[in-house]
């Protein structure tokens, strides 16, 4: 009877071996992983771009070239978690901050609460709370409902903890804010400490800080001047800072401030290829500045002198250079126009239209440059941030294109996704003829059929596999054309991913309301200019404007915007037409863009980029920092 039994023992042991190795076959390569945080999505709201007033322009010095002027008569600083209110700071060696909590995990004072009681509070536990936790009591507090005095002691608290952050230019931007709002006795002590630590700062980190429009900025550009002021540069800082505490600080060394009329006119010239193969895009941007100029010419003293950079000889582009006929320069567009202007170290301050090698520029470079374009950068860091304001700590998987665009996208998605904290799971170039291929492999289906087959091989049996859903995913990021995407969403949900986010770079069409059947469950980063924006529809007689030039006509806008701003010393934040704007490091003005929403019943919204509110206690970027 034993003998008996032994066979149908070994043969129990054998068909237990088996189902343990089936259960093992169906796993990916790495185990599945918890959701990363179980965070609420934000319900998505559709935001209207403002409308303009329709004003009367005044002449304009424009080429020989007919242009309609009437045609083009017209109709806020995110904050992702590590920001600060420096764009620059001394140390690269720190350790990025760790994303701040949530105000109801701080235990904020309820919105009950006065400010003044707020700062109270914040005042008697400043000792016992971390550094980080004190910088967000502090910006949780009515910055507006507080005396003079009261937001003095504010931001010297502030500025008090970010010091013990290790960021000392955050903390001097922040002190020197708060002289505005000291008595004139403590003020001329501040200003003097100010003034000291910006003469310690290296020569780079000084010049941009002197290219802002706030009180620091009026510190290092005073300070720049200082040892060899002429009456014109002082005339445009005059106009950028008119109400600067130094000129009522009564500092001999500063007096060449008081001594100096501002200009009753700014003298803006415009380089723009209005001839040769890019003669298109230089007259759709000529198209936007127009329009911009129309609706504030009669709001400000401007003069607008637009000429064809590829008419100039090198001798009429140095005369532009030194100043002599112009206080501020818009373009050039191409690379080595812009090269060969920065050459020339102009004595004004220059918008370039494309992006640059920031070797380009010298120490000692006289005036600020500035850099504004339609960059894929702010693409990517725009869809990094989209997921940041969802996830604490997003985990992103990015598709991207073979191609100069698709890896540069990809160089800044891991950038960005590095500076709010997130991590990647990985970064894939598509197969340009079977995507599927790449989403296989990417999703580690490829991994687990593998370990099916070679398992179904050693026991000579024919295995049924079902690959586990991934679930460690926050959002899928892809940068590929519209073509592409098309091929790519239903691909991502044949693979498990059909609940998980995806979002797309560069896959905005006009027509894509046409297609929503492939775009289900997805967001298309596109401009405001792109989703249905009033100047847009304003400027429906220009050509240009509605064709594929039109983002350029819009940057055009953007571009005559953000001059007059650093101009006459307005925000240099401000929604856009290109996307959410601001001055960033190194003079590069970053873009966040919008997007056009896509849910699973096909149904369109628009979003545009919505900001933290800005105060004085506000984060802001700090790449010096990191």
């Amino acid at each position: 009877m034993l003998r008996e039994l032994k066979p149908a023992r070994n043969e129990a042991i054998r068909t237990g071996l088996i189902i343990g190795l089936l259960a093992l076959a169906g796993c990916q390569q790495n185990p599945t992983r918890p959701p990363v945080v179980d965070v609420p999505r934000p319900t998505t709201t559709d935001v209207a771009l403002g409308t303009e007033t329709s004003k009367q322009p005044t002449a304009i010095i424009v080429p020989a070239d007919d242009v309609d002027i009437g045609a083009t008569r017209p109709q806020e600083r995110w904050e992702s978690r590590v920001r600060e209110i420096a764009r620059t700071d001394l140390s690269k060696n720190e350790a990025p901050l760790q994303a701040p909590l949530r105000s109801e995990q701080l235990g904020m004072p309820s919105s009950a609460d006065t400010a003044s009681e707020q700062l109270n509070i914040a005042r008697l536990e400043f000792t016992q709370e971390p550094p980080e936790l004190r910088v967000q009591r502090l910006n949780a507090i009515d910055f507006e409902a507080l005396n003079q005095t009261e937001r003095a002691e504010t931001l010297r608290l502030k500025a008090e903890a970010l010091r013990q952050l290790n960021l000392s230019i955050a903390a001097l931007r922040v002190e020197a804010e708060r002289i505005i709002y000291l008595d004139p006795a403590d003020a001329r002590t501040e200003i003097s400490r100010v003034l000291q630590s910006i003469e310690a700062l290296p020569p780079l980190i000084r010049g941009d800080l002197a290219s802002g429009t706030d009180t620091l900025a009026g510190f290092a550009s005073a300070w720049i001047m200082q040892d060899a002021p002429d009456a014109e540069t002082t005339a445009r800082w005059l106009r950028r800072f008119s109400e600067h505490p130094l000129l009522t600080s009564q500092l001999a060394r500063f007096g060449f401030l008081r001594e100096v009329t501002p200009p009753d006119t700014f003298h803006i010239t415009v380089l723009l290829p209005l001839s040769g193969e890019l003669a298109n895009a230089g007259r759709a941007i000529r198209d936007g500045l127009l329009y911009s100029f129309a609706a504030n010419q009669e709001r400000l003293a401007i003069e607008l002198n637009i000429q064809d950079s590829n008419a100039l000889s090198e001798d009429q582009l140095k005369v532009i250079a030194t100043g002599q006929s112009t206080e501020f320069i818009i373009g050039p567009l191409q690379r080595d126009k812009i090269a060969q202007l920065l050459a020339m170290n102009p004595n004004v301050p220059v918008l370039a239209l494309n992006r640059f090698e920031t070797s380009a520029l010298s120490n000692a470079t006289t005036a600020p440059v500035y850099s504004l374009s339609l960059a894929i950068e702010d693409d990517a860091e725009s869809a990094v941030d989209y997921v940041g304001a969802e996830f604490i700590h997003p985990r992103l998987l990015t598709l991207y294109t073979d191609s100069v665009l698709g890896h540069r996208a990809a160089e800044a998605i891991d950038d960005q996704l590095k500076a709010i904290g997130g991590t990647s799971a990985g970064q894939f170039v598509l197969d340009g003829k079977k995507p599927e291929t790449t989403i296989s492999q990417a999703l580690g289906v490829t991994d687990s059929l593998n370990r099916k087959r070679e398992l179904s091989r050693t026991l000579n049996l024919a295995l049924e596999h079902t690959p586990r859903i991934r679930q460690d995913l926050s959002t899928v990021v892809v940068q590929t054309d519209v073509a592409g995407a098309r091929q790519l969403r239903p691909l991502l949900d044949f693979y498990y991913l059909e609940n998980t986010p995806v979002l797309f770079i560069g896959a905005f069409r006009a027509d894509l309301a046409e297609m929503t059947e492939d775009f289900k469950r997805s967001r298309i980063l596109a401009t405001p200019w792109e989703l249905n924006s009033p100047t847009r529809a304003a400027l429906s007689s220009r050509p240009l404007a509605q064709g594929p030039f039109g983002t350029l006509t819009a940057i055009g806008k953007d571009a005559l915007e953000m001059t007059l701003r650093l101009g006459f010393g307005d925000t240099t934040t401000f929604a856009g037409e290109t996307g959410f704007l601001q001055l960033g490091n190194q003079g590069v003005i970053e873009r966040r863009l919008g997007t056009m929403n896509i849910n699973n019943q096909e149904q369109i919204s628009y979003s545009l980029w919505q900001p933290t509110p800005v105060t004085p206690l506000m984060y802001q970027d700090d790449d010096y920092a990191r």
